[in-house]
């Protein structure tokens, strides 16, 4: 249901639900899709909600009315996973990846981080991903994305965070922002550890878009701001003792690069949208750079 949405570009909006349209001469050069009012929402059930994402949405009026609440902070950080389990703010992904690790046992400064949260989607309730048929920096229906790491970003385990983005008709389809499960010793290795965790999804969605009818012509293009990890990926450093600790997922990417599932190219930092996966020291501007280029405006 989803996909089809996304790959053909055309919604029909009745009330609060987007459905595909019937018939190609309902099909819009731009279509939307949207976080409507959440406190309205709450009212009235979307039928395609299960049980746990109906109470989520159910109690977030509770979240802002009763601060007493013992339940208060279970409820505010249910509500930001729920949000992102909707496919519709790829922007928050970062801080509901923060805040998820406090889930069972949440502190103070963990409520006052999710009530942050919570403000920013409100004032920003009426973003939405936009798809479009064709775009300046994209061809129709061809996947493309950008990969980052945030090298040893994590200050309790230095562990690195690794985040990235796919995009189909000029906005987001697939994302994720997630700390690996390993100690990067370089930059390079914490962006081959997020490389190798994108290859997974870009192979598991060239082969749903060619089921539906739309096959990838060529290597999905992946944009990447470190050298060595797409020197890596060609297979340029082979058996260097600097990569050995990585070998697998060295051999998995390399045989992705290979089958001509992907190809990794060089994109500048600043211009790299993964970026707003990685890392929480972005400024208002980059943020907001990023944010427009992932959501399609």
């Amino acid at each position: 249901f989803a996909v089809k949405l996304v790959i053909n570009c055309a919604t029909t909006r009745y009330k609060d639900v987007f459905v595909p349209a019937q018939t190609m001469s309902e099909l819009s050069s731009r279509s939307t899709v949207k976080v409507t009012d959440y406190e309205r929402r709450a009212r009235s059930f979307n039928p395609f909600m299960d049980s746990l994402e109906q109470y989520a949405a159910s109690t977030i009026i509770k979240c802002y009315v009763d601060a007493k609440s013992s339940r208060t902070e279970d409820v505010c950080l249910a509500f930001v996973v729920w949000l992102v389990a909707c496919w519709t703010r790829p922007d928050i992904s970062f801080a509901v990846s923060e805040l998820s690790r406090f889930v069972s046992n949440p502190g103070k400064a963990h409520m006052e981080a999710a009530k942050r949260v919570l403000r920013y989607l409100k004032k920003t309730v009426s973003l939405g991903l936009e798809f479009r048929q064709s775009g300046s920096d994209s061809r129709a229906n061809q996947l493309w994305g950008y990969v980052d790491a945030d090298w040893a970003g994590n200050t309790d385990t230095r562990r690195s965070t690794s985040g990235y983005v796919l995009m189909l008709n000029g906005c987001a389809i697939s994302w994720k922002s997630k700390l690996q499960p390993v100690v990067a010793l370089s930059t390079a290795e914490a962006e081959f550890v997020a490389a190798s965790s994108l290859v997974q999804e870009v192979i598991f969605l060239r082969k749903l878009l060619a089921s539906l009818g739309f096959p990838q012509t060529g290597p999905t293009p992946v944009f990447e701001d470190n050298e060595s990890c797409i020197a890596w990926s060609e297979g340029s450093v082979g058996g260097s003792e600097r990569a050995k600790h990585i070998d697998l997922r060295k051999f998995f990417v390399h045989e992705a690069v290979a089958a001509k599932h992907l190809v990794l190219r060089g994109i500048s930092s600043k211009q790299n949208s993964a970026d707003i996966f990685t890392k929480s020291g972005l400024s208002v501007d980059d943020f907001e750079f990023h944010r427009h280029k992932i959501f399609g405006h």
